[in-house]
């Protein structure tokens, strides 16, 4: 087994670098246009991590208000930025084709040539060789910063030579600051006027679901973007039934179309007509019109709880102990009432997550303590 993995890894590390060797080449083509812009920024993270950023992005919007300024964004939080008016204009790019379909990489990476940049600016602490670092290598400009980071999206070599790529990488010494305070780092080296008031507009209506969204309800969403750190479907249908049980409020499912097997596996054991689900029928901006009138949400770590805390929702998040204060719990500093109750397993927090080879620590989250804070947050309605 572990020679196996030895070979997946070095074949996966060759097939990087020759992806590097493609975007060399391309790069030496001659442009004929080129755009000129004063700002660039480039967050081509998840939801979640976009959601994070909020605050940041409207300093940036702010400090920079006369200048020519460009995103560059994952395709999944296109609409979400759009509607921020931070950025006079938005580049959005599918991850996953542009690590893995070499004709639209091509194409990407053209675009992204052809820009005339002052600053670039790449906020995001966990680089990754393909994605982030390949496109600030991509554009033109003298000023290129970002973070030092660390080693979990690339390994030592790849994060050596993507360095040389950048005129500027800031150093954080606490690798375990929360991507909050990550973030607002980041816009201190840059002296850029922090704005924490960020208010997230309406963005859509829903008139289109059945549904009366002025109900009290709450919202699951029992999925992730790696299925391996969610909680176990029985669990969240015992939630459920406990729920719909002992109180008179809906339940609404949400989640990504990889999330349906999840749901679908817990409407097999539930039969009630306050449960619904809108697993993979939503819009990014439906989904965080659909917390914001939500009584509160329960998830995995996952966008979902970041959302919540963005339009001032409560949320119970259940973590596996994957980038534990990172993302969640949130830093104890932070005194919003509106940061997710985080719950986990004593045992394997003790053990600091060791246990994750043998178990899932996810597994062992205590389901009586989560029944305990949803009877409290809703005994507080």
């Amino acid at each position: 087994m572990k020679i196996n993995r030895f070979i997946k890894k070095l074949f996966q590390e060759i097939i990087t670098l020759q992806i590097s060797l493609f975007d060399f080449l391309i790069l030496k083509i001659p442009q004929k246009k080129r755009k000129n812009y004063n700002i660039c920024c480039i967050k081509v993270d998840a939801l979640g991590d976009f959601i994070l950023w909020l605050d940041s992005s409207y300093s940036i919007s702010n400090a920079y208000k006369d200048k020519r300024k460009i995103l560059i964004c994952n395709q999944i939080n296109y609409e979400l930025a759009k509607s921020l008016n931070h950025f006079d204009e938005i580049y959005s790019i599918d991850l996953f084709k542009f690590k893995r379909n070499l004709k639209y990489r091509f194409i990407c990476l053209k675009r992204f040539n052809a820009l005339n940049i002052k600053l670039v600016m790449h906020p995001t602490f966990s680089r990754e060789f393909l994605l982030g670092d390949s496109i600030i290598r991509a554009i033109n400009a003298k000023n290129k910063i970002g973070f030092v980071g660390d080693y979990k999206n690339q390994n030592f070599l790849f994060k050596k030579i993507s360095n040389n790529w950048y005129s500027k990488l800031i150093q954080i010494e606490d690798l375990e600051m929360h991507e909050l305070e990550i973030n607002k780092k980041f816009l201190h080296s840059q002296d850029i006027k922090i704005k924490s008031n960020f208010k997230l507009k309406k963005l859509v209506d829903l008139e289109r679901f059945n549904f009366d969204f002025k109900n009290q309800y709450i919202l699951i969403n029992p999925g992730a973007s790696n299925h391996e750190r969610a909680w176990p479907a029985e669990k969240y249908s015992n939630l459920i039934n406990f729920i719909l049980k002992r109180f008179k409020y809906f339940v609404i499912l949400t989640g990504s179309e990889t999330d349906k097997l999840i749901t679908k596996s817990i409407l097999k054991s539930i039969s009630n007509e306050r449960l619904l689900d809108l697993t993979g029928q939503t819009s990014v901006p439906e989904l965080i019109e659909i917390i914001r009138s939500a009584n509160f949400v329960i998830s995995n770590d996952s966008a979902s709880v970041h959302i919540a805390y963005a339009v001032k929702t409560k949320a119970i998040c259940i973590s596996s102990g994957n980038n534990f204060g990172r993302f969640v719990p949130y830093s104890k500093n932070n005194e919003s009432e509106y940061k997710p109750y985080t719950f986990f397993s004593d045992n394997c927090f003790k053990n600091k997550w060791r246990c994750s080879k043998y178990h899932r620590c996810i597994d062992k989250v205590n389901i009586d303590q989560i029944k305990i804070q949803i009877s409290n947050l809703i005994y507080d309605f």
